[in-house]
């Protein structure tokens, strides 16, 4: 299966490697620190023995400790004006999501803008199987920002699903700049499955 989140187009004359952006124009990316946005773990009462309250009243999102979501279930995430990523311009985010135990034993979550109308079923940002259904399962996704700042994360199981969301740098509107622009995913995303597959991508 594959799924495809973007492309880079050259930028004639400059130098260095740079990245076209969601936008029309392309973006300029920024990485910053990695910073934890969202520990659904930290909706649990009480809490898991390895979160403290200290850890889960850090997380710097008001979505931070929202509940995971169930069956088909999908939350939004606040992810601009936090951890030094501007509260305007910005089209896209680098994030890592990672998978933190399921009463499911298998599925996928998928992260994209939110708003955008995209159909979740049809692509996958992380998946985990029946091996590793209580482990963590992690993977880097570069995830178009909704027009309020949010991101959707879904869960494609049967069950309810712990997930974690670490953000590395954003992608701004830059049209015309240097440098290397990437074209984010929009709602449209590629998709190999039959539409009457049940399995997790």
């Amino acid at each position: 299966v594959v799924d495809i989140e973007g492309y880079y187009l050259s930028a004639s004359g400059s130098a260095g490697s740079t990245s076209t952006g969601p936008s029309a124009g392309g973006s300029t990316y920024v990485a910053i620190s990695p910073t934890r946005l969202m520990d659904t773990r930290c909706s649990e009462s009480p809490l898991p023995g390895y979160l403290s309250t200290l850890y889960c009243s850090s997380l710097p999102s008001p979505d931070g400790q929202i509940h995971s979501p169930g069956p088909d279930g999908m939350l939004h995430l606040s992810v601009t004006g936090l951890a030094g990523i501007p509260a305007t311009g910005v089209s896209a985010v680098l994030v890592n999501i990672t998978f933190a135990g399921s009463y499911a034993t298998s599925g996928f979550l998928s992260a994209y803008p939110t708003g955008s109308g995209a159909i979740p079923g049809d692509f996958s940002s992380v998946n985990w199987s029946a091996a590793d259904y209580r482990n963590a399962v992690a993977n880097l996704a570069v995830v178009q920002v909704g027009s309020d700042g949010d991101i959707t994360l879904y869960n494609g199981s049967d069950g309810y699903t712990n997930m974690v969301v670490d953000i590395e740098g954003y992608y701004l509107s830059a049209s015309g700049s240097a440098g290397s622009t990437s074209t984010g995913p929009s709602a449209g995303q590629i998709a190999t499955r039959a539409p009457t597959q049940s399995t997790s991508p």
